[in-house]
């Protein structure tokens, strides 16, 4: 039996059989797919996890710890709540806090989630006395049916910042033939090309909003093992020894059985600065929507942030696609000034 490493917090309520505790490793991972799964039908969340997934991409989380950054909650020895935590640096100084809490229905409305977040961000503001100066936020990321942890979170403080959608295409038929502009050739995606794709997509999204430095060879291997790698797929336009642009489809074969549903999803989509508004975005697109429909899939969807500084959601409904709720939101709270504590 693994000797769990329990917490002492005193904000879990007196006489309530909750515990806190770290991480152990991948056994947790059975529980903690469980726990998403009981809040993705009380939520209404439309993703599939799997073990399998996570034990692959949570050891290639940036900047965080698993072994003390991940919360495991308790109730009669059975996982009812997880959390994790971990943080970024943008170039203009800002430092993102980002942190996940779920807790399965039955165990919401008893103040347990209220103490999780609160353990979270003690954690978090004891961490980042390690971090140079400048602005700071706790951040979170929520869907608009998440009316548990939003009311939750708008009580403690944080407000929306940012929306996020999800677009959907309903069908593949009338799929537009949009010719690339000219010096322009789609090249079929060798592994020596992996990484200049990679990089290349990355570098496009500098002046974004939330764009931040890692560490690239982390990023790229973490991709290249995850279920949405999928490189005979891809739609890659290259000019002479660049890349220019690019559309990254991936198909989630679980996904599709779980929601009775053939989609395919048309995503990872940049333009080389220099190449910007020339069609290419366009035509890429429209190549994906038929390669995934040699695939037999039916319909397509994407991902947008609502402000995108390049009039991304535009271009996406031009191409066929309307957002589908519910809309996904950012929320932010400064982490405490150190100078106005007593």
């Amino acid at each position: 039996m693994t000797d769990h490493r329990y917490i002492e917090y005193d904000g879990i309520s007196k006489g309530m059989n909750i515990k806190f505790r770290h991480y152990a490793g991948k056994e947790d991972l059975v529980g903690i797919v469980d726990v998403f799964n009981q809040c993705k039908e009380a939520d209404c969340i439309d993703a599939t996890v799997t073990v399998e997934e996570l034990e692959k991409r949570w050891p290639r989380i940036p900047n965080c710890d698993l072994s003390q950054d991940v919360l495991i909650v308790e109730s009669e020895e059975k996982t009812v709540g997880y959390g994790r935590h971990s943080w970024v640096r943008e170039p203009s100084g800002l430092t993102r806090y980002w942190f996940v809490t779920q807790i399965v229905p039955e165990m919401r409305n008893l103040g347990i989630r209220e103490a999780m977040i609160s353990y979270l961000q003690e954690r978090i503001i004891e961490q980042s006395k390690a971090h140079p100066d400048g602005e700071k936020v706790f951040e979170t990321e929520l869907l608009e049916t998440e009316k548990h942890a939003r009311n939750i979170h708008e009580s403690l403080g944080y407000k929306i910042v940012r929306y996020g959608a999800e677009m959907i295409r309903s069908d593949l038929e009338n799929i537009p033939n949009i010719e690339l502009p000219e010096e322009v050739e789609l090249r079929p995606v060798i592994p020596e090309h992996y990484r200049q794709i990679i990089n290349t997509h990355i570098d496009a999204f500098k002046d974004s909003w939330g764009y931040f430095e890692m560490d690239r060879d982390k990023a790229i291997d973490g991709f290249i093992s995850s279920k949405v790698f999928q490189p005979h797929l891809w739609q890659i336009a290259w000019h002479g020894d660049d890349v220019v642009g690019q559309v990254k489809p991936f198909i989630v074969k679980e996904e599709n059985e779980e929601y009775n549903r053939k989609r395919g999803y048309v995503e990872f989509i940049s333009t080389a600065k220099p190449w910007r508004g020339k069609g290419l975005a366009s035509a890429l697109i429209a190549k994906a929507l038929h390669r995934i429909k040699e695939e037999g899939m039916t319909e397509a969807a994407l991902g947008v942030d609502t402000e995108n500084i390049h009039g991304a959601m535009k271009l996406y409904e031009k191409m066929g696609f309307i957002i589908n709720p519910p809309l996904g939101m950012t929320y932010r709270m400064p982490l405490p000034n150190e100078d106005a504590k007593p």
